[in-house]
C-alpha cells in the first residue's frame, strides 16, 4: 500500500511540472522577400533592440536578390522591431533608395497595430557589405559617420521603405519527452521592381513563393501600375521642390527687420548675419536628409543679442510650409546659384 501511495505522489509531481513545462515562449520571427520584378534588388535591414539607454539600430547589409530569387533577410528573437530597406541601381550603378506607396497587410501585431507599414527611417549605408550599430538619438550625419576607427566611411543617406513589427514564434514543451513544438513567426514578401522607377510593387507572399490571396479585394495590375505611376509624379515633385529649396529658402522676417534685410547696410549686422545664414542654409542643405522646403523664421526678439561669432540655432528656427503669421512678411533668400 505504501508503495502505491509513493507511485502516485511521484507520477502527480511529474504531471505538474509538465503542465508547468507546456507554457509558450516567444521563439524567434522571420522574414523572406522575394523579387518579382525584372531588376535586381539589395534589402538593408536596420533592427531596433530594445535597450535602457537611448533608441540604437543594429545595421546589416546587403542582402542582394535576383529576379525570381528568394531570400531570407531577417531573423530575430522574439519579434524585434526593425527597419526594411529596398535598394536599386541607378544608371550610374549607385544604390538608390525603392519607395513603396501601398503597403500589403501581414496582419496585426496588437490593439490594431500592423505589422507592416510604411517607414521613412533614414539610415546610412554605402555601396559595399555594412554591419554597424548606430545610435539615432540625434540622427548621425551620414557623410562624417564612422561606426569605429577602422571604418572607411563613404556613407549616404538612405531611406527605408517600411517598418517591420512582427508576431514572433510560439513555442511550447509538450510531453513527457520535453518535444517543442513551434507555430506562426514565418512572414513572406513578393515585391516587384523595375530598372526604370524608384517606384515597388509589394504584396503577400507564400513559402512557395507565390503571391497570397489578398485579404481585401484585388486591385487588379492596371490600376497598382497606375497607383504607382501617381506615387512616382507624387515623388518626382517632393523632389524637385526639395531641389528648389536648395537654391533659394523661404523666410519669414519680421516687419521691424524687414527693410534691413532687403537692404542691408554694406559691413552692418544684417550683412554679416544674412552671410552666416546663407553659409548655414548651405551646410544644412548638404544632408539628403534635410527638408528644404521648410519656412525659416527670424526672431526679432532675439535678433538684437546675435553674435555672428555663436550658432544662430536662438536667433532662427524652422517650421513646415505654410503661412508667416499675421507679423511676419515671406521673403526669399538664394543660397545657391
Amino acid at each position: 500500500m505504501r508503495r502505491i501511495v509513493t507511485l502516485c505522489i511521484g507520477l502527480l509531481a511529474l504531471l505538474l511540472s509538465g503542465s508547468q513545462a507546456r507554457g509558450d515562449d516567444d521563439g524567434d520571427a522571420y522574414l523572406t522577400v522575394c523579387n518579382k520584378g525584372n531588376a535586381p534588388i539589395s534589402v538593408v535591414v536596420a533592427v531596433e533592440p530594445d535597450v535602457f539607454f537611448g533608441k540604437v539600430l543594429n545595421v546589416s547589409g546587403w542582402t542582394n536578390i535576383s529576379p525570381g530569387e528568394c531570400a531570407k533577410v531577417y531573423q530575430e528573437p522574439g519579434g524585434t522591431p526593425a527597419y526594411i530597406g529596398f535598394g536599386l541601381a541607378d544608371s550610374q550603378g549607385h544604390v538608390v533608395a525603392g519607395h513603396i506607396e501601398i503597403v500589403p497587410d501581414l496582419g496585426d501585431l496588437r490593439f490594431g497595430t500592423k505589422v507592416l507599414t510604411k517607414s521613412h527611417q533614414r539610415l546610412c549605408t554605402r555601396g559595399t557589405a555594412l554591419a554597424y550599430r548606430i545610435r539615432t538619438d540625434p540622427e548621425p550625419d551620414c557623410a562624417s559617420f564612422r561606426y569605429d576607427r577602422n571604418d572607411p566611411g563613404g556613407y549616404v543617406s538612405f531611406q527605408s521603405a517600411l517598418y517591420f513589427q512582427p508576431v514572433a514564434q510560439k513555442c511550447s514543451i509538450e510531453g513527457f519527452n520535453n518535444q517543442v513544438s513551434c507555430y506562426g513567426g514565418e512572414y513572406y514578401l513578393n515585391i516587384k521592381a523595375t530598372a526604370a522607377s524608384r517606384e515597388m510593387l509589394a504584396s503577400v507572399g507564400s513559402e512557395n513563393g507565390r503571391e497570397q490571396k489578398a485579404a481585401e479585394p484585388n486591385l487588379g495590375d492596371s490600376i497598382m501600375q497606375a497607383i504607382g505611376k501617381a506615387a512616382a509624379e507624387k515623388r518626382q515633385e517632393e523632389e524637385r521642390a526639395q531641389a528648389e529649396g536648395r537654391k533659394k529658402v523661404t523666410v519669414c522676417v519680421p516687419e521691424s527687420l524687414i527693410t534691413e534685410w532687403r537692404n542691408p547696410t554694406p559691413g552692418s549686422k544684417m550683412e554679416k548675419f544674412k552671410e552666416h545664414f546663407k553659409k548655414a542654409l548651405i551646410i544644412h542643405g548638404q544632408n539628403s536628409s534635410s527638408d528644404m522646403t521648410q519656412y525659416w523664421w527670424i526672431d526679432d526678439r532675439v535678433y538684437p543679442t546675435y553674435d555672428p561669432a555663436t550658432p544662430m540655432t536662438k536667433v532662427v528656427f524652422f517650421d513646415r510650409p505654410g503661412s508667416c503669421g499675421r507679423t511676419g512678411i515671406r521673403d526669399s533668400l538664394t543660397i545657391s546659384p
